[in-house]
């Protein structure tokens, strides 16, 4: 464990011990979540992961490489564990490694790879941001969003996908052949999966505040998830712990919400997702380990 790491553990720590210090935390409400509630929390993250699945799964394909989706899900969930335990984003390399060794995939196709998914995702939450306030600006004059056009709006992005996956395919085979490049088909599905990516995580954020009766709308908690996406790119402490907690606060009081509350909140996100890590992450750091070991038998 190098000093650098030890040095970003430490600050993010700090800054997580110093806000709950400082913001005047109502603890009773983490008592509020049932069994159940749990259960769908933690269920909520390990639908994010196999959204990430899905997305890196397409991203290597635009390289050429397909994998089965099992090493794409443990890889998902392993670079995520990683990510959150070690400095820098540790589980890029994790998977950057196993791809050479099993699938003799370039490091430098990989780092390209990446490098455009990072960049894709980022188009995708910072447009989805914008809309999100253009819907707003159009829908009321107050800073949320109804429920009616929130449903109106989950239509339409529902009817979209729907639309892509079948639509388009028999309209390309009907009419146009050859029409629709795979490359393009590849750049939609990634984006699609980046909005999706976020619109769970925005759900879990959601959940979280609803079952503390803590009364904010979706499209805030969507438009703190695509804030935190687009500012922390790159980890500044293991999983931005005490950093994204800083952030999405400073950016809740802006709103003029009760800041005891949303912490609670935002502590509830942090466990549902550390626990989803934790048992998912976990278990896919020791497939791969195994799937390792058989490897080097074989040679």
């Amino acid at each position: 464990m190098n000093k650098s790491y030890c040095i970003k553990a430490l600050v993010g720590g700090g800054v997580f011990l110093a806000g709950i210090i400082w913001v005047d935390i109502p603890w009773y409400s983490l008592t509020y979540l049932s069994i159940f509630e749990w259960l769908v929390l933690v269920g909520l993250g390990g639908l994010i992961f196999l959204v990430l699945s899905f997305q890196f799964r397409a991203t290597l394909a635009a390289q050429g490489l397909m994998i089965k989706f099992s090493d794409a899900f443990y890889l998902s969930a392993s670079n995520t564990f990683l990510n959150n335990i070690l400095p820098l984003k540790a589980g890029l390399a994790l998977r950057g490694l196993y791809l050479k060794n099993q699938y003799g995939f370039e490091l430098k196709q990989y780092t390209n790879s990446m490098v455009s998914l990072m960049g894709l995702a980022w188009l995708a939450w910072l447009c989805l941001l914008l809309l999100s306030f253009f819907v707003i600006d159009l829908g009321q004059k107050s800073n949320y969003l109804d429920l009616n056009s929130l449903l109106i709006a989950l239509f339409v992005f529902l009817g979209g996908g729907l639309f892509y996956w079948f639509g388009i395919e028999w309209l390309n085979r009907r009419f146009f052949t050859s029409l629709l490049q795979p490359s393009v088909k590849v750049l939609l599905e990634i984006l699609v999966w980046a909005v999706l990516f976020s619109m769970i995580s925005a759900g879990r954020l959601y959940l979280c505040a609803a079952w503390v009766d803590f009364d904010i709308e979706y499209i805030f908690a969507l438009q703190l998830i695509l804030v935190s996406s687009l500012t922390l790119v790159f980890s500044i402490t293991p999983g931005n712990i005490g950093v994204k907690e800083g952030l999405l606060l400073l950016l809740s009081a802006q709103y003029g919400l009760d800041l005891g509350q949303m912490a609670v909140v935002l502590l509830l996100d942090r466990a549902a997702a550390y626990i989803a890590i934790l048992f998912l992450g976990g278990g896919s750091m020791w497939v791969l380990a195994g799937n390792g070991r058989q490897l080097e038998r074989q040679k």
